[in-house]
């Protein structure tokens, strides 16, 4: 009886150590700083932000530091060459002069023409009671002498050339039913052309009836037929 008592006391005991030494061994084991070997700050820095063991004997050293450069020495140029402080363009070849200009030697008698465009110019004039054309002017040079032609417009009908008084005749006639006033008859007919003379004072013509005549102004009248003169 007692042999059993002691035997179911022994069981417990034992069972009750055993759980005791599992409960110990699942429990962690709490972090010594002395279980591991002792390092240094810079080691654990390393370690803990890099991922990366460091090298015993703290950090690496710098790379020598590079020596200044030297004084820029310009190369010697070549003589007659100057700097390039700005950029200017390359001076172009000289080309040389063109002689003197010689006019050609005219032929014996002809001389320049040296009245043209000092003649005195002259105006239209207005006939009142008549259809008028602009006659036109072309100065001509002939033996040192200016000339102006003038003429009238190429219509198929026929005209008188009239010039405003200025001494001579003051009327007229183209028949019974044309008559001019204040006027001088210089020609008429069909596509006329009439020339006079002139210079920087005066233009000077010679009238219908034979006279010589002062004009400043003249008109192409239009006549409704080629009538002769009838009374001048």
């Amino acid at each position: 009886m007692f042999g059993l008592v002691f035997s179911a006391i022994l069981f417990i005991v034992t069972a009750s150590f055993g759980q005791e030494k599992s409960d110990k061994q699942a429990l962690p084991h709490p972090y010594n700083k002395s279980d591991f070997p002792p390092v240094d700050d810079y080691t654990l820095k390393a370690s803990s932000e890099y991922g990366v063991p460091s090298i015993p004997g703290g950090p690496l050293p710098l790379p020598p530091a590079i020596p200044p450069i030297g004084h820029y020495e310009e190369v010697p140029r070549p003589p007659g060459i100057s700097p390039f402080d700005s950029w200017q363009p390359a001076p172009l070849p000289q080309i040389p002069p063109i002689g003197h200009y010689e006019e050609e030697p005219r032929p014996p008698g002809i001389e320049p023409y040296q009245n043209a465009g000092k003649c005195q110019k002259i105006k239209q004039l207005n006939v009142r009671g008549h259809r008028t054309a602009r006659a036109k002017f072309v100065e001509l040079e002939r033996d040192g002498k200016t000339y102006i032609a003038i003429s009238c417009p190429n219509t198929g009908k026929p005209y008188a050339l009239v010039a405003e008084k200025n001494g001579g005749d003051t009327i007229f006639h183209f028949g019974s039913e044309v008559i001019f006033q204040d006027t001088v008859l210089l020609s008429s007919g069909f596509n006329l052309d009439f020339t006079v003379r002139c210079d920087e004072r005066n233009t000077v013509a010679r009238a219908y009836n034979g006279r010589k005549v002062s004009i400043r102004r003249v008109a192409c009248v239009e006549l409704p037929q080629p009538n002769p003169v009838t009374k001048y």
